[in-house]
């Protein structure tokens, strides 16, 4: 699932056409997506771990320089340092997921 079928997926299960009841908008759900990831993207940036409970955790790892090789021809290169985002999943989701009692 992309983000548009996220949202898409959203908008239609907040709508129901029996109930005359809530209707959100497209646009609405669509901004409310966008900040949700934007928002974990700026705390991961400045380096904070972000916690969903029964979900999981987005958190960085960093890595240091290190002396690697072209695989195309062998030659030695310098690989810079750098920050990775990563997903833990809590161990709910993982029973959950796995179907375990």
């Amino acid at each position: 699932m992309n983000k548009s079928e996220l949202i898409s997926h959203i908008t239609e299960s907040l709508h129901d056409p029996k109930d005359n009841g809530i209707y959100v908008d497209h646009r609405l759900i669509h901004d409310a997506v966008c900040f949700f990831f934007q928002v974990i993207k700026n705390g991961l940036v400045n380096g904070e771990k972000l916690e969903i409970r029964s979900f999981g955790t987005f958190a960085t790892k960093k890595y240091n320089s290190y002396i690697g090789r072209n695989p195309k021809n062998g030659e030695k290169i310098s690989v810079p340092p750098k920050i990775n985002p990563y997903f833990k999943a809590s161990k709910l989701f993982i029973k959950e997921l796995n179907n375990w009692d």
